[in-house]
């Protein structure tokens, strides 16, 4: 009896130790619709909550991050259970036409419902950029929501962005004239004799600013600075201000003077009486015009635009010397600027820094060369979110023609700058800025269509044991495939199988997973040649490793690769591989003069619980898209991106948060999946897609696949934590027949992202032909985003069928 009781305290013991260490979990709920959405008008300035996306960022403690998007069609509405105690930090996004607004909330979850309150500033915390373009002498093309804005100005039209996204441009005819936009792009003007039309008519210089805390538009002209009320009224500043560039930011104005020997930044704050009035705050700051020095001598810039990000100054300038004239100026040549970098408090202005530029340059054969980790001409910020700037670079190149120097190409870029990491990057847009130069220096005529670059194209064999058949083609040219290049053999028996899991390393080079003759896995590297084609003559071949000393083979078929060259003496291939349900990954490091001779393999530490479906890789390491699926009901899944260094060390990660999405059944059916992921000037690009309606079921009426474009708002370099991203593209509902499905990057074309989709469409009330193939090539311009979808005779690697199971994509 006392053995039996004792037991049974026992018993009791330890089921109370086990509810004691259980953790317990609270629910926290963010409803910002609640029945109350507000629109834009004049006294909310925020968009239509139905109408607009929904980013939600939750930073938990360890500094993970869980990231939610919410759709325009879907209630704005999320829960989640954390551990009661957490501290979270919730960031809110709500994403307009050409703005966002946000809202933030510290919180510690408690027990039960966390209600968490969530105020949208009513000033914009980010301006998507404007784009704009000469289109012909005296015409501009401004393009804002996708709507084209066109204007005819005598001189350079200026704008500026108020904190509801609208966008005001004043342009010169026989006068100056103002328009205003909304943030959608639809004209909204001030009405015909509105005071600050009047104001601007005869003035013989016009500038623009905005103050993004106060909401407040402000417009100089010439020396008077005037505060533009709603309604087309205005408010005098006195006295005048300085004639250079001008930004207003929480009530303090800052201008550049331009007297006979030095430019002057000055800050002076504004105070509310009968008028506005100006007063200056701290001392005047000397700003060099001397800032670049070519080959011993300095040059004088021109100072171009100023922006006011919370306690910093950033001054744009630039300057260029043209082989233009008759006769020609004299060399050097040169199209050149930076951005200057000022700290500033209610004592003054100090900490000068400098980006994008060199201090001193060298001529060669009469040209400077910037560099494309410099600017080649900035002309004016174009937008900024909470952790960046954007910037028009807008400049030429140079080059040698028969003894003289030609102007080259023009240099349409963007530069982004993160105004916390101080990192500045660059990409190419279709925007011609300012100014579009005549290119003199063309000997060549332009290669003949199709395209600029090769793009592969791959589908199975038409022998089932023989693997994947592969083509390499030109831009454009994806209908007639010719003579493969890579294809697998069966000599006496001895079979060789390349699969559809590949890659491109820095220089272009492509790397493919084979299968050998002695049913080992390899990966084979093809050396990409002048022309842009691969060499298969001197094909080099690296053997893959599971764990210990074995190799991999058909029971541990790898399923992602990526490969690194940044580094000058070894070369890194990352690959994952499947071994029983789970998706270990492994290190392989070799000296970059031998592919064939490992110097290292190591493991890499991913959960089991990971499921390995994309790679891709640079100098920084490692970036692994990984899925996690839920068996127990409802049945749902997340994505994460993790990172490793190429020592094999995690080094954070990114949580795409589904657990509101379950996969459910029939048509009702979701699932995502990144599948396709490349690095390109340091910026991780990734698509994911959503499947909808299940496969193998009967009782699924339609399936379809839709895609979207992702980036990282950041470069690579630190903890993946910290990292953030920007959706640029999605497909839209209506799209829902091209059967968007991308899959690999398939080129290595200058200036776009090409991807294979192999997509689909089943329908089984289209008796005949319920399931219908989608096989394209996808063409997005970087900087631009939009998409170019071009159908393809090549199959890639599964294909949609019907029968008597319902709809299988294999």
């Amino acid at each position: 009896m006392k053995k039996k009781l004792f037991f049974a305290l026992l018993v009791l013991i330890l089921s109370s130790c086990s509810l004691f260490f259980q953790k317990e979990y609270g629910t926290i709920t963010i409803d910002l619709e609640g029945g109350r959405a507000r629109s834009i008008n004049s006294s909310t300035g925020l968009p239509n909550l139905a109408d607009s996306e929904l980013e939600i960022d939750i930073l938990t403690e360890g500094n993970s991050s869980i990231y939610k998007k919410i759709l325009a069609s879907e209630p704005k509405f999320f829960q989640a259970d954390f551990p009661i105690g957490s501290r979270l930090e919730i960031t809110v996004k709500l994403n307009g036409p050409s703005s966002s607004w946000s809202a933030h909330n510290s919180h510690t979850v408690k027990e039960g419902n966390n209600d968490i309150r969530l105020l949208l500033n009513k000033n914009a915390s980010s301006l998507a950029n404007v784009g704009f373009s000469t289109t012909a002498t005296n015409t501009y093309e401004f393009n804002i929501a996708g709507e084209k804005i066109d204007i005819i100005s005598r001189g350079l039209p200026v704008f500026t962005r108020d904190s509801r996204g609208r966008l005001y441009i004043a342009y010169k005819q026989s006068n100056w004239k103002l328009n205003r936009y909304e943030s959608d792009g639809t004209q909204n003007n001030f009405v015909s004799g509105s005071q600050i039309l009047s104001t601007i008519n005869t003035a013989s210089s016009v500038k623009l600013a905005s103050d993004s805390v106060t909401g407040k538009v402000y417009v100089a002209a010439d020396s008077h600075l005037y505060l533009i009320k709603d309604d087309g009224s205005v408010i005098a500043v006195s006295p005048t201000i300085p004639a250079g560039p001008i930004a207003v930011y929480n009530n303090n104005l800052f201008a550049l003077d331009s007297p006979a020997t030095s430019t002057d930044l000055k800050m002076f704050t504004m105070e509310e009486g009968s008028g506005l009035t100006l007063n200056q705050a701290g001392s005047t700051v000397s700003v060099s015009t001397e800032q670049i020095t070519i080959s011993g001598t300095p040059i004088d810039v021109d100072f171009k635009d100023i922006l006011v990000k919370k306690d910093k100054i950033y001054i744009l300038f630039a300057k260029n010397k043209l082989p233009t004239g008759t006769p020609p100026q004299p060399s050097p040549y040169y199209s050149l600027g930076g951005m200057l970098e000022y700290t500033y408090n209610s004592s003054g202005i100090n900490g000068l820094q400098k980006y994008g530029f060199k201090n001193e340059v060298t001529a060669k054969d009469g040209i400077v060369t910037a560099g494309e980790a410099n600017f080649y001409g900035p002309a004016c910020f174009i937008g900024y979110d909470e952790q960046s700037i954007s910037i028009a670079d807008d400049g030429c190149t140079f080059k040698k023609v028969g003894g003289n120097v030609k102007i080259d190409k023009n240099v349409n870029r963007i530069f982004s700058f993160n105004t916390s990491t101080k990192s500045l990057y660059s990409y190419a847009t279709e925007n011609k800025w300012f100014k579009e130069y005549e290119e003199t220096g063309g000997t060549t005529p332009p290669p003949p269509h199709p395209g600029t670059g090769k793009v592969l194209l791959w589908e199975k064999n038409s022998a089932p044991n023989l693997g994947m058949v592969y083509y390499q083609v030109d831009e454009g040219g994806y209908t007639g495939l010719l003579t493969a290049f890579i294809e697998g053999s069966n000599t006496g028996g001895n079979i060789e199988d390349p699969t559809d899991v590949f890659c491109y390393d820095q220089e272009g080079n492509l790397y493919v997973v084979w299968n050998n003759t002695s049913n080992f896995y390899c990966v084979r590297r093809y050396e990409k040649k002048s022309d842009g084609s691969y060499d298969t003559a001197n094909v080099k071949e690296q053997a893959l490793k599971g764990s210990g000393s074995t190799y991999l083979n058909s029971s541990n078929p790898p399923i992602a690769i990526a490969v690194d060259v940044s580094d000058s003496t070894n070369g890194y291939l990352y690959y994952g591989y499947k071994d029983g349900t789970n998706t270990p990954m492994r290190i392989s490091r070799w000296n970059k003069t031998n592919f064939e001779t490992v110097i290292e393999n190591k493991n890499v530490q991913i959960d089991n619980k990971f499921k390995i479906t994309a790679m891709a890789a640079n100098k920084e390491g490692a970036f692994v898209a990984v899925k996690q699926n839920y068996t127990t009901p409802p049945a749902g899944y997340k994505i994460n991106i993790l990172k490793y260094k190429n020592d094999s060390s995690s080094h954070g990660y990114w949580y795409f948060y589904n657990s509101a999405q379950n996969h459910s059944s029939g048509d009702n059916y979701k699932d995502e999946n990144i599948f396709a992921m490349k690095v390109v000037n340091d910026i991780l690009f990734f698509l994911i897609t959503r499947q909808k309606g299940q496969m193998n079921n009967l009782s699924t009426n339609t399936v379809k696949i839709e895609a979207e474009l992702w980036r990282t708002q950041y470069p690579l370099s630190g903890n993946f934590n910290d990292q953030r991203y920007q959706d640029l593209w999605k497909s839209k509902d209506e799209d829902h027949q091209h059967g968007y499905a991308p899959y690999r990057f398939i080129g290595t074309v200058p200036n776009k992202l090409i991807i294979a989709s192999d997509g689909y469409y089943g329908d089984k009330s289209s008796i005949g032909n319920e399931a219908q193939n989608k096989n394209k090539v996808l063409s997005f311009g970087i900087g631009s985003w939009t998409v170019t979808p071009t159908d393809t005779n090549a199959k890639f690697s599964r294909e949609l069928t019907y029968g008597s199971s319902g709809f299988e994509w294999k």
